[in-house]
């Protein structure tokens, strides 16, 4: 297999982290269009950075910490905001997501997308039309003539199932350690 050249090497790694990135920035600003912004911001100064990084180094904590950064400067620049943390919480939140190390998050994706692929075809549609279409309730109840009611009742219970099926892979996986 040839290597990939140094650029294409950073390239990839900053990929493979954007979903634990945005865990982790999510965990600590909360709203999903806040997180996104400050995710862009972080991609922007990891560029940036990309000649200071070595590329024997571990690239998470480096990615982490700049993260980190541009969080605390989205709080500063949303200080004006009516609801604050306090300093005292931001540093408890960050020690709690410091041990957070972002591969969770992949070993957690692959068990929802296992999970969803053995639920039966009219419940994969239903999950599909309503979280990968992002079609609302009112519009997956015209397309499949059920109510909106029966849509939301029928997603409840589906949500139920899958979580129940994620938690038995990950502890079926936690056991086999």
């Amino acid at each position: 297999m040839d290597r990939l050249d140094p650029l294409e090497a950073f390239v990839d790694r900053v990929t493979s982290a954007q979903q634990g990135l945005f865990a982790y920035i999510l965990s600590l600003v909360a709203h999903v269009d806040d997180a996104k912004d400050v995710l862009q911001e972080t991609n922007l100064i990891l560029w940036r950075k990309r000649e200071e990084y070595r590329m024997d180094a571990p690239f998470w904590p480096w990615a982490k910490t700049i993260a980190h950064y541009q969080i605390l400067a989205f709080i500063k620049r949303r200080g004006r905001d009516r609801l604050r943390f306090g300093d005292l919480l931001l540093a408890r939140l960050a020690e709690d997501a410091a041990a957070f190390d972002g591969q969770s998050v992949d070993v957690e994706q692959t068990a929802l997308d296992q999970c969803i692929e053995e639920l039966a075809p009219p419940k994969r549609e239903l999950i599909e039309l309503r979280y990968s279409d992002d079609i609302g309730l009112a519009e997956i109840s015209r397309k499949t003539g059920r109510s909106p009611g029966a849509i939301a009742d029928a997603l409840y219970r589906i949500r139920g199932q899958l979580a129940d099926c994620i938690r038995n892979k990950l502890t079926g996986r936690e056991e086999d350690r």
